[in-house]
């Protein structure tokens, strides 16, 4: 038994040593924008849509629903709608059920670089194009904020501000094609707009040796009772960006736009996470199954049921003990023999003898009267008599004959009158 109490605890060790190895592993940050509910790397959403759950006063949810399904369910009731994405790209129906919804009144924010060509037509926008990398591969990349992304004076309440952004968190912004460009940006400003608009942030040109014009990133659109929001950054909308104290200001500048009814954010055009783990640069065997809550509890749940299952099993078998039958009993047969021998020997005094000992001992253990003391055959009926409720007369004459016999009498008992005597103490036994 202690050798299995031994191995027992040497594989709940070994568990424990594996388990906390895994757990405190430095984390390996991944700075891939997914913009999803379950990642909680820097550009994923799991700690952006926490903190929003408790922080929209009419309530936030996290939904996987298209745009002309939430028109349907709409219909008598208002919710305003964000969508964060590297780029929007909705078909023709869609974009005919995000105006009905701006008709009813709904808010709807696109948090993205750039939304589909048909759409910035109809809104009279164009978004600049800026090289740059979808991932941040190492965090040391990651160097001091060096963009400026400025807050319009009074827009939403707040009073004008200025915030230092990483210039990869953001991109040129959008032109506005009703708006005169330098030469060799013609092509974005051909078509003229539909709609009236308004800044409500912008970042200054990065363009060397040109800083007078500055380029919007946060532009609103009227439209019927609801208005369309676009912003451009949609790297800010994130776990990094909602955990850092400057950031976070911004986004609740933009998020508190939406705070007069029940915010809702679509994943429907978010990037795949399926995609973001199949080009996860994993360095350990347990990376997805522990970033996945259910996957990790059962991951749990194993180890605890491998851990009962040593402690239960891992005990030394032992054989089955044969089933036995009971010893017969012998003593019918022993006294049989012992009568048979003395009977043999022609010895019936002794057998009245034996008898009047068992006889003398049953008496006194029933009734507590010694048969063997000095008191007379008459004293000895009577209390006899008393105990059993025989007559007294029938129990003197065999006491007398028992006393002749055991005082070494002359007249010595034959078979019979050893059969009669035996037979009187047993009725006597009876009656007790």
């Amino acid at each position: 038994m202690k050798n299995s109490t031994a191995y027992v605890l040497f594989i709940v060790l070994l568990l424990g040593i594996a388990l906390w190895s895994q757990v405190s592993r430095p984390r390996r940050f991944v700075w891939m924008p997914t913009y999803s509910h379950y990642d909680t790397q820097p550009f994923g959403c799991a700690v952006f849509d926490s903190v929003l759950s408790f922080s929209l006063p009419q309530g936030y949810e996290v939904i996987n629903k298209p745009l002309f399904v939430l028109g349907r369910e709409d219909t008598a009731r208002v919710r305003n709608v964000l969508v964060v994405s590297n780029g929007v790209e909705l078909g023709k129906n869609e974009r005919d059920t995000l105006f009905r919804m701006l008709e009813r009144g709904a808010k709807v924010m696109l948090v993205a670089t750039w939304i589909d060509s048909d759409l910035e037509d109809t809104l009279g926008v164009h978004f600049a194009m800026q090289e740059f990398s979808d991932v941040v591969s190492e965090g040391t990349e990651l160097l001091p904020p060096c963009d400026t992304l400025c807050w319009a004076g009074g827009a939403g309440g707040y009073p004008e501000r200025r915030f230092t952004v990483r210039s990869d968190f953001m991109d040129d912004g959008v032109y506005m094609t009703d708006v005169c460009m330098p030469d060799g940006w013609e092509e974005y400003w051909t078509k003229p707009g539909h709609f009236t608009r308004r800044v409500w942030a912008w970042q200054h040109d990065w363009m060397p040796g040109d800083t007078s014009r500055v380029r919007p990133v946060a532009v609103s659109f009227p439209v019927g009772k609801g208005e369309l929001f676009w912003v451009q950054t949609p790297r800010l909308f994130t776990n990094y960006g909602i955990l850092d104290d400057d950031h976070r200001a911004y986004v609740f500048r933009l998020l508190n736009l939406l705070k007069d009814a029940p915010v809702v954010r679509t994943e429907v055009y978010g990037d795949s996470y399926e995609e973001f783990i199949a080009t996860y640069d994993s360095h350990g065997p347990f990376d997805y199954v522990l970033s996945q809550p259910p996957l990790r509890w059962a991951f749990y749940v194993v180890l605890v049921t491998l851990a009962f299952f040593f402690c239960f099993t891992a005990r030394r078998r032992q054989r089955p003990v044969p089933l036995l039958p009971s010893p017969a009993n012998k003593s019918l047969e022993f006294v049989k023999l012992i009568g048979t021998l003395y009977f043999q020997r022609e010895t019936p005094t002794e057998l009245v003898r034996k008898k009047w000992l068992y006889f003398a001992d049953e008496v006194q253990r029933h009734t507590g009267i010694d048969l063997r003391d000095q008191a007379t055959a008459q004293e000895r009926a009577s209390r006899l008599s008393e105990k059993t409720g025989m007559a007294q007369e029938d129990l003197l004459p065999l006491l007398t004959r028992l006393d002749e016999v055991l005082g070494e009498s002359a007249r010595r008992p034959d078979n019979e009158e050893m059969k009669r005597l035996v037979d009187r103490m047993n009725d006597v036994l009876r009656r007790l």
